[in-house]
């Protein structure tokens, strides 16, 4: 008497049934943790990207924004940096004008990582590349990602703008560095007595 024998097939998940159990800015590693690898992961991506539902955060970055989740995804850049790089902190002009020491507007927001042998491109943010040093003497000056209105870690306005003086004589500047019509004084001012006394009381 003859069997026949059926394989078991897994049952088709849809593109968009994928998505919705992805976070809105995502990973490879994120998708891996759906049970895709290899060609399968690059075929759900081109058909999720070809739809408008998925689009890169920068070249061969390997950060993705979820489209069918936020139509606005694209727009959480500094998520998808802290993504890539779990050592990026907000620094430059963008702390200072998110604090309102100075009206300059600025269309990328530069972000410290610590120094690689290279890096990929996220669109709208610029990274700087930074010592451990750096980190160490600036760790009092860091905000955390739980506290930072960044939703990212960040330096403090004072922190940021005595990182950017440092640079005025530097050879190679990779930042924004102001003059001195480009900062509201007042606020500056307040801003750096107060950080003087908080180092006062600090242990």
């Amino acid at each position: 008497m003859e069997r026949s024998v059926e394989k078991a097939r897994a049952p088709k998940v849809s593109t968009v049934d994928r998505l919705r159990k992805l976070p809105v800015v995502f990973s490879l590693a994120d998708v891996a943790r759906l049970g895709l690898s290899g060609p399968a992961m690059h075929v759900f991506l081109a058909r999720a990207s070809q739809k408008g539902l998925v689009k890169s955060a920068g070249n061969k970055s390997g950060i993705f924004y979820n489209l069918l989740r936020d139509e606005r995804a694209n727009q959480q850049v500094l998520q998808a940096a802290r993504l890539a790089y779990p050592s990026a902190v907000v620094v430059g002009g963008a702390v200072l004008h998110a604090a309102g020491w100075t009206t300059q507007v600025f269309h990328t927001i530069d972000v410290a990582i610590l120094k690689r042998p290279s890096n990929f491109t996220i669109h709208g943010v610029n990274f700087v590349q930074r010592s451990r040093r750096w980190y160490r003497e600036r760790a009092p000056d860091i905000v955390s990602a739980e506290r930072s209105e960044f939703g990212v870690a960040a330096l403090t306005p004072a922190g940021a703008l005595l990182d950017l003086l440092e640079m005025r004589d530097a050879p190679a500047r990779d930042l924004w560095v102001p003059d001195n019509d480009d900062i509201e004084q007042d606020l500056a001012a307040e801003g750096l007595k107060e950080r003087v006394r908080r180092m006062k009381v600090s242990p």
